[in-house]
């Protein structure tokens, strides 16, 4: 079995067994928090140019987890609320 034949079977499985409505407030919540983490992480990364007080190597650093923060940090936010989210009911 290749890689894209389990894929298709994974995506189908969790397709059948989900809510829609989760879907849809799941991947609202996740664009809302990832929006805003990525304006905090713009203006975090805005700050320490401006002020130029890091090494190049440190401010390379800082650039790639304020490319890798945002989308953990939303995909842990997501976790919690699919979590609550199935809890509720």
């Amino acid at each position: 079995m290749t890689v894209f034949e389990k894929g298709l079977i994974t995506m189908g499985g969790c397709a059948v067994l989900t809510d829609d409505a989760l879907w849809y407030a799941a991947n609202a919540h996740f664009g809302r928090g990832l929006l805003i983490a990525s304006i905090i992480s713009i203006v975090a990364l805005w700050i320490l140019y401006s002020t130029q007080t890091l090494s190049p190597q440190t401010f390379l650093g800082a650039s790639v987890v304020a490319l890798v923060g945002p989308p953990a940090i939303a995909s842990l936010a997501i976790a919690r609320f699919v979590h609550r989210w199935k809890n509720q009911g």
